[in-house]
């Protein structure tokens, strides 16, 4: 066992520490949870919510050791990985074992691994202690504390999230010129897919954004002086990034070919039927069916613009037509078209709402507004290309597919999460940098001063 194994190792043991005792010894101030919950009180205490859904699904895998028939509905909203932790764990520990408790624990370990690999990371460029302490900020935030440290726990984000950051932090982890840690970073995006099924957007659209990047960097090369070299080294990370994706869509295949042969779709989940159904509902139909954060969330924009076609749409389900969801789809889309800068108008309107009216401090919540800017400003500046390009490819990817989902399906606090920790996460790994940039500077600053004095 090598130095550098152990180090590593004992970095890790200290994270997991640190989380676990933050967990039960620092006051939270808005959530609490009772560790000693089985499976069975989870369901039981959180009836009617996705908490008792995902502990239903992880008893269904106890029983059947799959979705049955009476719980294929589970898997028709979310992915099954969440699910199938749960029924792991319930094989291994019983029924009557701390169900949340075990949860935490996996999380703790899960975070561990992620701030030991962002302290790696920190550690190339920055001291000892400071590499240290900085993936500690994460406890600073209210959000992190209050949800990944806890709700997030029993709505499988915690896990998402951190895969998500492992994923990003592997590619970043400049590990050699071999193409295993891009493979790991593509799995670890299908595990954060796997739990949530909006992870699945995210590294969708990462793959359409990889091209669009290449061709600029292609571009750029040619025009300049040097010239076009495939061989040089910007080119092994857009190689990398290829690879990520691939890794990402393989690992992903498996329950796209089992949706196929069960539903004859390839789709991640059956959710957006739900969707493009509340697009063109009565708001008043809706929160009878206790879907009051659909209405408040913008899912019925399309119904308050097309009020003639949404009424039409109306009659029909109650004559009893079933109405195609190709057909809701389209004219959905077609309104949006049509009405692009009213349909946004409402949209936006609920979006400062979501950013700042949040269960967390206003002033944390503009906090991550100014790390947003931070990190921009910090991309453009970083001279290693490497890290710039990682930086934009996944900026760009959590930000479109944000876009997307804001813009078409109806909009949730929580949804907004990823993007938050993701501000703080890149913000905490491009403060080393800005002592790199510093340091390039001082560095031209000198050869700048040394070559006027030979030119005297």
């Amino acid at each position: 066992m090598g130095m550098k194994f152990r180090m590593s190792l004992s970095v890790f043991f200290l994270y997991f520490s640190i989380l676990l005792v933050s967990i039960y010894f620092i006051p939270f101030e808005d959530v609490r949870l009772n560790y000693d919950l089985t499976n069975l009180q989870v369901q039981q205490y959180y009836q009617g919510r996705d908490m008792a859904s995902f502990a239903s699904g992880g008893q269904a895998i106890l029983d059947h050791g799959w979705f049955t028939d009476h719980a294929t509905w589970l898997i028709n909203l979310w992915p099954p990985g969440f699910m199938l932790l749960q029924g792991v764990i319930l094989k291994i520990f019983g029924l009557n074992a701390p169900f949340i408790f075990i949860l935490t624990i996996i999380n703790c370990i899960l975070w561990g691994v992620v701030f030991a690999l962002m302290f790696a990371g920190l550690r190339e460029r920055l001291p000892f202690l400071i590499s240290l302490i900085l993936p500690c900020l994460f406890l600073a935030s209210s959000l992190f504390r209050n949800f990944i440290l806890k709700d997030g726990i029993l709505l499988g984000e915690t896990f998402s999230v951190a895969f998500s950051f492992l994923g990003i932090a592997l590619i970043l982890k400049k590990i050699s010129d071999k193409y295993i840690q891009f493979i790991g970073a593509g799995a670890c995006f299908a595990l954060s897919a796997y739990f949530r099924s909006q992870y699945e957007v995210f590294f969708t659209i990462s793959t359409a954004i990889i091209l669009p990047l290449l061709l600029i960097q292609v571009v750029k090369d040619c025009l300049s002086r040097k010239g076009l070299s495939l061989k040089h080294e910007q080119y092994f990370i857009f190689k990398g990034l290829i690879v990520t994706v691939i890794s990402f869509h393989f690992f992903t295949m498996p329950f796209r070919i089992y949706n196929y042969t069960r539903m004859g779709s390839m789709s991640w989940v059956q959710s957006l039927e739900l969707t493009w159904n509340n697009s063109w509902a009565y708001d008043d139909d809706l929160n009878k069916l206790n879907g009051i954060f659909i209405v408040r969330g913008g899912g019925t924009t399309a119904c308050h613009i097309q009020h003639d076609l949404c009424e039409q749409f109306h009659n029909q389900r109650v004559t009893g037509k079933n109405i195609d969801v190709k057909i809701l789809r389209n004219a959905t889309i077609r309104t949006f078209l049509e009405h692009p800068f009213l349909w946004m108008k409402i949209k936006f309107s609920k979006l400062t709402s979501y950013w700042f009216e949040s269960d967390f401090r206003n002033t944390e919540n503009l906090l991550y507004l100014i790390l947003i800017l931070f990190s921009v400003g910090m991309i453009m500046l970083i001279h290693n290309k490497h890290e710039q390009t990682v930086w934009v490819w996944s900026g760009l990817s959590f930000l479109l597919a944000h876009v997307l989902i804001f813009v078409f399906v109806h909009f949730e606090e929580r949804y907004l999460f990823f993007f938050k920790l993701y501000a703080l996460f890149s913000s905490i790994m491009l403060l080393s940098s800005t002592f790199k940039i510093k340091a390039d500077l001082s560095r031209e600053l000198r050869y700048r001063q040394r070559k006027t004095r030979y030119q005297i």
